[in-house]
């Protein structure tokens, strides 16, 4: 056994977490529900984010679990409405983690239109529905 063969198979698997994507996608979002629950005093979003994110993430381990078993799948239409709903960061994190729905065209075109859709309401909020007129 060479000593390069046996430096591949001592090296621990690493964690597929897309830490920094995270962070970047969630940066405005995160500084609007902030801003939101400052001003408004309704924390709702900082409450349906990270909970609908995990609603969102669950249905994407169900569905491919449910694909490797060739069993009834979640309806596209229902993933993307859980998106909608402010769970596109958990769906982000379970097509990088779970590797599902991460190379379907037409899947990846309709979830990045929500995510920009999420994006332009918040710039909104932040920038044009809290100046006095």
């Amino acid at each position: 056994m060479s000593l390069s063969s046996n430096a591949k198979s001592s090296v621990a698997p690493t964690l597929n977490f897309p830490i920094v994507e995270v962070l970047l996608l969630s940066i405005l979002p995160l500084f609007g529900a902030v801003h939101f629950t400052w001003t408004t005093r309704n924390p709702l979003p900082l409450i349906l984010y990270p909970t609908i994110s995990l609603v969102t993430y669950a249905l994407y381990a169900d569905d491919k679990s449910r694909a490797k078993r060739k069993e009834w799948r979640t309806p596209e239409h229902t993933l993307h409405l859980c998106e909608l709903a402010g769970g596109w960061l958990g769906g982000f994190i379970a097509q990088r983690i779970l590797h599902h729905k991460s190379q379907k065209k037409s899947y990846q075109s309709v979830f990045w239109a929500i995510v920009i859709i999420h994006y332009i309401v918040w710039l909104f909020w932040l920038f044009w529905a809290v100046l006095p007129i």
